[in-house]
């Protein structure tokens, strides 16, 4: 068997032997851009890493009014009744007052009624408070003629009480006379039978006799008198207690008619103060804008002529003019620590905020590169979670040039908003390995419903 033919192949190529081999050959500065494309390539990943990067946290959102005054406003129907005219469309700019719809009542005679009982009741509430005076001014006088009667009874009794004590103190005068005379008497009489003789005449004695029957008179006649006093007292006692028993009588019957009258008339004001309030709900068929803003859209269920709407029922809803616009954004759950809790407020975040409609060019972690974004702050954090995510509230904030908001004739509320909330400056390779490291997206959870009906589970047998 015949060896194989070796051919050795020089480590150099003779260009005299093989002059091929030298035009398909790599330049050599081809293999020196290669080698050093290679350790770029290698070395460049190990610098980034420690990069300074600022990190910052994507969300969207969209602007909104941060008063509630300025948020949408619905215009509601405060009467029921049928669409009669339309004084507004849909965007019409309106201000405060404005006449926005009218609404007819079904009963067309309604307020030509509700003003002719509105008239009776205030002629009704112009006499009944006249007849209120009338029973207070009679109370008054019923009170004053009491008064004067019961002093008058009292004086009676006072005078009937001092001449008992007058009758009684000439009642003892008078005993006193008769017990002086009895002596007198008997005195007399005995020196008038005296065995030794008359001591005395007998014209004395009967003088004294009759001395003594006068003042026993008087006796009799006092005692008469005094019970006469005495019942003149009790009579002027009766008439007192009669006085005022009639007095306070009197006074309850006019109280009883005041206090009626005054019932009439809080009757009669609450009835009138019911047909003020049908009136004024009358007068609500115009109704008006609540604030200035604009007309943002109109029901369909009050938009035609003629359709009947309820109390309390959305004719159409108005945007006000929002003098503080803010953007809410909404951000994950694994971004959400990163933000500064609300207890130190002077570290809460910057962002930059791109506006649907404004275009711009946004380089994350390099803000002062962007260019047609806008300056923003937090200033609120929803401490609960909507959905997975946490919403918060950026209000304008000026950290460079040209970052006022637009307009509010241009930034309208709803409008789309992006948002780059930039944290602390952290290496590039930190910030690369919080978002490898970050939890999987999370479906929010679905609703309950009462309505259908779990089954359960089959079990083979």
């Amino acid at each position: 068997m015949n060896a194989p033919l070796q051919v050795s192949t020089p480590s150099v190529v003779n260009p005299t032997i093989l002059p091929a081999m030298s035009e398909v050959r790599t330049p050599r500065i081809a293999r020196i851009t290669g080698r050093l494309l290679i350790a770029f390539f290698l070395i460049t990943p190990i610098i980034l890493i420690f990069v300074p990067w600022v990190q910052t946290i994507q969300a969207r959102g969209r602007v909104i009014a941060w008063l509630p005054t300025e948020r949408e406003q619905p215009v509601t129907a405060r009467v029921s009744g049928q669409i009669r005219k339309w004084h507004v469309t849909e965007t019409d700019r309106v201000n405060a007052g404005d006449p926005i719809v009218d609404i007819d009542d079904t009963d067309v005679e309604l307020g030509s009624r509700l003003a002719a009982q509105r008239e009776f009741l205030l002629n009704r509430k112009l006499a009944v408070t006249k007849q209120l005076e009338e029973q207070s001014d009679v109370a008054a006088s019923q009170t004053s003629a009491r008064d004067a009667a019961v002093r008058a009874a009292q004086a009676s009794m006072q005078a009937s009480e001092q001449s008992v004590l007058t009758t009684k103190a000439s009642l003892r005068a008078a005993e006193a006379v008769v017990a002086y005379e009895s002596v007198r008497y008997k005195t007399f009489d005995e020196l008038l039978k005296n065995p030794k003789g008359g001591l005395e005449s007998e014209l004395n004695v009967r003088s004294a006799f009759a001395t003594l029957r006068r003042a026993e008179e008087d006796v009799a006649r006092l005692t008469e008198e005094v019970k006469r006093a005495e019942a003149g007292v009790k009579q002027a006692y009766a008439a007192f207690r009669k006085a005022e028993a009639d007095g306070a009588a009197s006074i309850a019957t006019a109280n009883a008619n005041l206090a009626r009258t005054e019932q009439d008339l809080n009757a009669i004001e609450r009835e009138l103060q019911d047909i003020e309030n049908r009136i004024e709900r009358y007068k609500a068929r115009l109704l008006t804008a609540p604030c200035d803003g604009t007309v943002l859209r109109i029901e369909p269920d009050a938009s035609q002529v003629g359709q009947y709407v309820k109390e309390g029922q959305v004719v159409c809803v108005i945007v006000p003019d929002t003098a503080t616009p803010v953007v809410e954004l909404f951000v994950s759950g694994v971004d959400a620590p990163l933000v500064p809790p609300e207890s130190s407020t002077d570290d809460w975040p910057h962002v930059r905020l791109q506006f649907e409609g404004w275009p711009a060019v946004q380089f994350s972690g390099y803000p002062q590169m962007s260019i047609g974004t806008f300056g923003g702050r937090v200033f609120r954090m929803d401490p609960t979670n909507v959905q997975n995510q946490f919403r918060i509230l950026v209000k304008p904030d000026q950290l460079y040039e040209r970052d006022d908001w637009p307009d509010s004739m241009f930034l309208r509320q709803g409008n789309a908003a992006m948002g780059y909330i930039q944290l602390r400056s952290v290496p590039l390779g930190w910030e690369l390995w919080r978002r490898m490291n970050g939890f999987p997206a999370m479906t929010p959870p679905k609703e309950y419903n009462k309505s259908e009906k779990v089954k359960p589970p089959k079990l083979k047998v």
